[in-house]
């Protein structure tokens, strides 16, 4: 977390808008799974 302070406010909200869309798509993918499953 040190690092995305050190880069500033708006690259850490992009890195936080990205990494929460990555957890979206990991989580709907895990769900799809499961539900083939």
């Amino acid at each position: 977390m040190a690092l995305e302070r050190d880069v500033g406010p708006r690259s850490q909200t992009h890195v936080t808008g990205r990494d929460e869309v990555l957890r979206r798509h990991l989580c709907s993918a895990h769900i799809g799974t499961s539900s083939h499953a």
